[in-house]
């Protein structure tokens, strides 16, 4: 492609404008364990893994979908303090929050259990949404995106198991549906939000699992507008 110079008959390519693509959904993915835990699976500490399976999750997702950003909450070996993931998370204000844990399990089936918060299954839908943080106490800050948190979490569990049909995994995944419980890792956290624990047998079984997770947050990253 050519641009017309006023000042001269010669053709000149025309400017190249590189463009970044506008962030619409932004998820935040927390790499549980801390260095100071002690949890080993395979004899790799769990902080490890988790960080590693959640990296690759960023560039898969990222790289499919330039419009959705992946955010982590720590570096390799970054020790978090308690609360630090729930301020992070909502001085970001991020579309979605996703706690996520490894365990070991020497079953012949892999397991994958999913959680949100929820404190009173009976009673808390009836209670009015309120926009405020300030007006709910602290532990119960998820009733601001109740719903999306059941939306999102349902959506996943879902789109997981789609996708364990179309790739030949050699361990089986067995999915459990979204467990609401006072899940403590999701405390003071306003976002969308719900946990993943999986049980792993060996150090590299999280490599199969990339493109299962990665298909089911992409999926939901894909659908909001």
């Amino acid at each position: 492609m050519f641009g017309w110079s006023f000042f001269s008959r010669t053709p000149e390519p025309a400017a190249i404008v590189k463009t970044t693509p506008l962030i619409r959904f932004t998820m935040l993915i927390d790499p549980a364990r801390n260095t100071r835990d002690g949890v080993e699976i395979d004899g790799i500490a769990e902080h490890l893994l988790t960080m590693e399976f959640a990296q690759a999750l960023k560039k898969e997702i990222e790289d499919k979908t330039p419009d959705v950003r992946i955010l982590l909450t720590r570096t390799d070996n970054e020790i978090v303090e308690p609360l630090h993931n729930a301020s992070l998370a909502n001085r970001h204000n991020v579309d979605l929050y996703i706690s996520l844990h490894f365990f070991s399990d020497k079953g012949k089936t892999r397991k994958l259990f999913m959680y949100r918060s929820l404190y009173n299954p009976t009673t808390e839908k009836w209670n009015k949404k309120s926009d405020e943080l300030a007006l709910i106490p602290f532990n119960q800050a998820y009733r601001l995106h109740l719903t999306e948190s059941e939306n999102f979490s349902a959506l996943f569990y879902e789109e997981v198991k789609k996708a364990q049909e179309l790739h030949n995994v050699t361990t089986p995944l067995s999915i459990h549906r979204p467990l609401g419980v006072p899940y403590k890792p999701l405390v003071g956290i306003t976002a969308p939000a719900f946990g993943i624990e999986i049980g792993m047998r060996k150090k590299d079984d999280w490599k199969e699992l990339v493109p299962l997770i990665s298909h089911a947050l992409h999926v939901i990253g894909g659908t909001q507008s």
